[in-house]
C-alpha cells in the first residue's frame, strides 16, 4: 500500500483590507484574488462570516492550477470603527489564513427605502 500527502498550495494576493471611510448604509468592494497553485488537488474554500463585512462568493472550489477573484465588501451597517479578521478556510477549515479587514463609518449615508403592501411591484420582492 502506497500513500501521498499533499499540503495545498494557494496563493492570495494581500491579507490586510483598509477601507477607510464609508458612510452607513452604503458599500465599497475590494478585490482579493485566490489562486491553486496544485497541480493535482482541487480545494474548496470558506469565508467565516464577520459583522459589517462580506466576501462574495463566500464558498466555492478551485480546480487544480485556477483562480477565482473574489470581493470583500465593507457594509456598515451603524455608526463607529470596525477592524477584524476573517478567515479563508481550506479543505472544511483544515487550513486557516486570516484576512484583516478595517473600516470606518462617521457619517449617515442613504438608506435604501423598501416599499411593502399593495404599492410594492412584483420586482420589489
Amino acid at each position: 500500500m502506497m500513500a501521498r500527502a499533499q499540503y495545498p498550495e494557494i496563493k492570495i494576493n494581500r491579507q490586510t483590507f483598509e477601507f477607510g471611510e464609508t458612510p452607513c448604509n452604503e458599500r465599497r468592494d475590494m478585490v482579493l484574488n485566490i489562486r491553486n497553485k496544485s497541480e493535482d488537488l482541487p480545494l474548496d474554500f470558506n469565508f467565516t462570516k464577520v459583522a459589517q463585512f462580506r466576501a462574495t462568493p463566500a464558498r466555492g472550489k478551485l480546480l487544480p492550477g485556477a483562480e477565482h477573484t473574489i470581493n470583500i465588501s465593507f457594509e456598515p451597517k451603524n455608526l463607529g470603527n470596525f477592524g477584524t479578521e476573517m478567515q479563508l478556510e481550506i479543505l472544511k477549515g483544515t487550513y486557516k489564513t486570516p484576512i484583516k479587514v478595517t473600516g470606518t463609518s462617521n457619517q449617515l449615508g442613504t438608506k435604501g427605502k423598501v416599499l411593502r403592501g399593495p404599492a410594492a411591484k412584483t420586482q420589489d420582492f
